[in-house]
């Protein structure tokens, strides 16, 4: 068959249209999880949907919040409550592996709404949180039951969401955030952390200071806090002669 000058004009035109129609498919914006979280957002406004889903915890600290009676709020009894129970926990598991840094825990609940402060480093000698900060979740993990906002977790690779569990954290390395620390899963619920790549690291699009009405960006599954926060936990894990211990888990109030 003989080709002429106007039939490969035709074919290169098609061709080319193809290609432009492929290219443009393939540049639209992948929607991992369903709506109404349907794109990565740094501090974007409270979704209608979850801030109808907010436990008594959340609504009676954002409504001290805008009285400005937060000091007298139940967010601190219902912080300490969550906080002694994984505390005391975490104890009884020390114990038994005393190669862990037994005085210095770091803790998170991810009960709390990523708006507000929800990792806390524990110390056992003065029996108190001496310091705390914000963090995200999994992308994956944001999931809804009717109307009700009920994160989901998981260990599976590719999921994309938080592993709950303890982690031994490791050495440090350099990576796409900077400096980062392994995180070694202990538990059933997060093995997977290393063939995951969860490690603990910064992220410049997270506030230093809580964000009552927005939301954190989410990671793929790691524990990202702010630059900030990050400097200080830094010293903590680089001069404790032991592992530290990160304990994740979901503290119903």
């Amino acid at each position: 068959m003989v080709f002429t000058t106007k039939m490969k004009k035709k074919i290169y035109f098609i061709a080319i249209v193809t290609i432009i129609l492929l290219w443009m498919n393939g540049c639209k914006t992948p929607q991992p999880y369903p709506k109404p979280f349907n794109k990565i957002t740094i501090n974007t406004k409270v979704h209608p949907l979850y801030m109808r889903s907010m436990n008594n915890y959340e609504e009676a600290f954002l409504s001290a919040q805008k009285s400005g009676n937060t000091s007298t709020s139940e967010r601190a009894m219902f912080e300490q409550k969550s906080i002694a129970q994984m505390a005391s926990s975490l104890k009884t598991f020390l114990k038994a592996y005393p190669n862990f840094n037994q005085d210095t825990v770091f803790i998170i609940n991810m009960k709390i709404i990523s708006g507000l402060n929800r990792f806390f480093v524990y110390d056992y000698v003065q029996n108190k949180v001496i310091d705390q900060g914000l963090v995200s979740h999994g992308e994956g993990s944001d999931a809804y039951v009717g109307r009700k906002w009920r994160p989901k977790f998981s260990n599976r690779l590719g999921s994309e969401m938080t592993s709950l569990g303890k982690y031994a954290i490791g050495r440090s390395y350099s990576g796409a955030y900077g400096k980062s620390y392994l995180l070694y899963g202990l538990d059933k619920t997060n093995s997977n952390a290393m063939r995951r790549n969860i490690v603990l690291h910064a992220f410049k699009g997270i506030s230093e200071k809580q964000q009552y009405n927005n939301l954190l960006v989410r990671s793929y599954g790691c524990p990202m806090v702010s630059l900030a926060f990050f400097k200080r936990l830094e010293k903590m894990i680089d001069t404790s002669p032991h592992p530290i211990v990160l304990y994740i888990d979901y503290i119903p109030f």
